[in-house]
């Protein structure tokens, strides 16, 4: 089953999908009809550098003319409660709700085969919805957001060659989906499952290459009330807490966890954080606090350094290296961002 280019949006028209040749930023938004647009833009670009003492990279692109950005795709019919990921040159819609139940489908969207429209391909083996959607190795990684009747299926993973998916062994702790902290671990080969805000705080590592769980060994600090899953740099993962405007760290090596503000931003409003090098950049894809009905929302690209050591102390330290902001349509709400490379 085919989803082509959407009509009829509240934006007032569509532009081309980005160039699978270009890395780009992926983000979702829902409408004021209901449904989900899509919308990009390069993330190498050069962007204006951050002003010394501005304390809010916003204010470093006020003087440059912003770019209002139009949706590529529409997605209709989609609950608010879908997963999305980022493959190779494609997009996935996963899971979500229907008529209040979780659903398994799995729609496909291939950038460099735009006119194929949206594909469905085979369902998960679980009904998921809220679920987190990460990517390792070429396969997509899907943990939690069942309904909680269904034992030992808190992840499954997805092989896009053989459109098939796989159910993992159970980790060796029940970890409660609720509060779930995930993140990917590229140069270890390992994902990092944990439960936040519990009685019991569990966290468990998942070894791709053996196929093997085992305990983390210790306490994770993790920082509560994150609104997006955390972006991980070598075995360091990094999170940004709204509420107190700070960014966390776990570093699996040290075994340590830091907070520190960002300098040169002070807010933050509903973001995404993706990891954008090995080398200790990471962007924040972040809309303003207030949206208004009628004029446009200012979405924002800060790129922030990142290190954990200081001169051979374990030292958190983060700073804006660059920003840029774009305009879009008004009244529309961001949920995801997703890097496209």
């Amino acid at each position: 089953m085919r989803y082509n280019l959407g009509k009829g949006s509240g934006s007032s028209h569509f532009t081309s999908p980005p160039d699978p040749s270009v890395r780009s930023v992926c983000f979702t938004v829902y409408n004021e009809e209901g449904r989900l647009e899509w919308f990009s833009f390069p993330i190498d670009e050069a962007p204006k550098r951050s002003r010394s003492g501005d304390g809010d990279a916003a204010k470093s692109t006020t003087d440059e003319a912003e770019q209002m950005l139009r949706p590529f795709m529409l997605l209709p019919n989609i609950s608010i409660s879908t997963s999305c990921a980022a493959l190779g040159s494609s997009l996935y819609c996963i899971g979500g709700t229907r008529n209040g139940h979780n659903i398994s489908k799995v729609r496909r969207f291939d950038t460099a085969r735009p006119e194929q429209g949206w594909i469905t391909t085979s369902p998960m083996t679980c009904r998921r919805s809220c679920a987190d959607a990460l990517v390792l190795d070429g396969k997509i990684y899907v943990i939690g957001g069942t309904d909680g009747n269904v034992s030992d299926a808190l992840v499954e993973v997805y092989d896009p060659p053989s459109d098939t998916w796989r159910s993992l062994p159970p980790p060796p702790s029940r970890i409660p989906e609720d509060g779930l902290f995930t993140a990917v671990f590229e140069e270890s080969k390992k994902i990092l499952v944990a439960s936040e805000g519990t009685e019991t705080e569990v966290a468990c590592l998942y070894d791709v290459n053996s196929d093997s769980w085992q305990d983390l060994g210790y306490q994770l600090e993790i920082l509560p009330n994150r609104t997006q899953p955390p972006a991980a740099i070598g075995n360091t993962a990094y999170w940004y807490h709204i509420g107190s405007h700070v960014l966390g760290a776990h570093d699996l090596d040290l075994k340590k966890s830091f907070t520190t503000p960002i300098k040169g931003l002070e807010k933050v409003g509903v973001y995404s954080l993706l990891a954008l090098d090995d080398d200790g950049l990471l962007c924040l894809i972040w809309i303003d606090h207030l949206c208004h009905e009628t004029r446009p929302s200012r979405l924002h690209c800060t790129k922030v350094r990142v290190s954990t050591n200081r001169q051979g102390v374990p030292c958190l330290s983060a700073c804006v290296e660059s920003s840029k902001s774009y305009l879009l349509p008004a009244n529309l709400d961001f949920l995801d961002g997703l890097l496209l490379s």
